[in-house]
């Protein structure tokens, strides 16, 4: 990111333990404090390693950006008290964070769709 400032901050306040071969189980659960530092500088889209996530905006506010099927771009703004979630298939990126912006962040499972994407990570638009 930027001058070396990081994309945010994760705090856990829980998570089940992963099997001994260091992946998620299928029946994984976490739950993480997330502080935004700063925008993903680059244009390409990412997609997470679990299978559902559920976001709640705790405060500040951001713009997610997701590819539509339709013609262009979604554009999506998410201020404190929202809340939305995220599936397997779900690619997005963040286009502005306003700073303090805090969200508490739920994961279930590991994405199955991650093998066929090449794994956790960033895909151009």
């Amino acid at each position: 990111m930027p001058d070396g400032v990081p994309l945010l901050r994760q705090f856990k306040v829980f998570e089940t333990r992963e099997p001994a071969r260091g992946k998620p189980g299928r029946f994984h659960v976490g739950v993480y404090l997330q502080s935004f530092m700063c925008s993903e500088v680059y244009a390409d889209f990412h997609i997470h390693r679990w299978r559902r996530m559920v976001s709640f905006v705790l405060s500040g506010v951001f713009q997610e950006e997701r590819p539509s099927f339709l013609p262009g771009r979604r554009f999506v703004v998410r201020k404190a008290g929202d809340v939305y979630t995220m599936g397997a298939e779900t690619v997005h990126r963040f286009n502005a964070v306003a700073a303090r912006t805090w969200t508490l962040f739920f994961m279930f499972g590991r994405n199955p769709k991650q093998a066929e994407l090449g794994g956790w990570g960033y895909y151009p638009p």
